[in-house]
């Protein structure tokens, strides 16, 4: 397992937070799968002839939870933050850093442009099964993070804002 260090379980937390929404101290394996998703970090889909619900994800979240629950998990099994971060070290690739991360998620949600504008947020709230703000509440957003460009946000820009979240 890759040993993580502080700044990486923090960020952890924060999305780990966001999928969190009723607040219980849990997610699902599912809530997971669109979290990873969300970060740019496919997983591949079930071999042809696996039964069905297998993946790598699943066979992921067995190995952190499975002895725990005592049955083979699915998409409704839950995943606490300990474990969730045990699952993560093992997914984060060894010498990765935070800004590759940074960029991946940057990738993901600008889909090929270069900038993320309040209709990609838009979209990646819809794609992790967030309720979708306001176009203009996010436009507002957008103007606020990066000033210089009033419309959208830049890599740079996209960086320092995480980096000081």
């Amino acid at each position: 397992m890759e040993e993580l260090d502080a700044d990486m379980v923090a960020d952890f937390k924060e999305a780990f937070s966001v999928f969190d929404v009723d607040k219980v101290g849990s997610i699902t394996a599912g809530q997971l799968r669109q979290l990873l998703a969300a970060a740019g970090m496919e997983l591949p889909s079930p071999a042809p002839g696996s039964p069905p619900g297998s993946c790598e994800l699943l066979d992921l979240v067995n190995s952190v939870v499975g002895d725990i629950v005592g049955e083979q998990v699915s998409d409704t099994t839950p995943l606490t933050f300990p474990q969730f971060v045990q699952l993560m070290a093992n997914l984060v690739p060894p010498g990765k850093s935070f800004e590759d991360e940074v960029d991946a998620v940057f990738d993901t949600m600008a889909a090929g442009a270069d900038a993320v504008s309040a209709d990609h947020l838009a979209s990646t709230a819809a794609l992790i099964g967030d309720a979708v703000p306001d176009i203009d509440e996010l436009n507002d957003v957008v103007a606020a993070v990066d000033p210089a460009t009033g419309n959208a946000v830049s890599r740079d820009a996209f960086r320092a804002l995480m980096q000081h979240s």
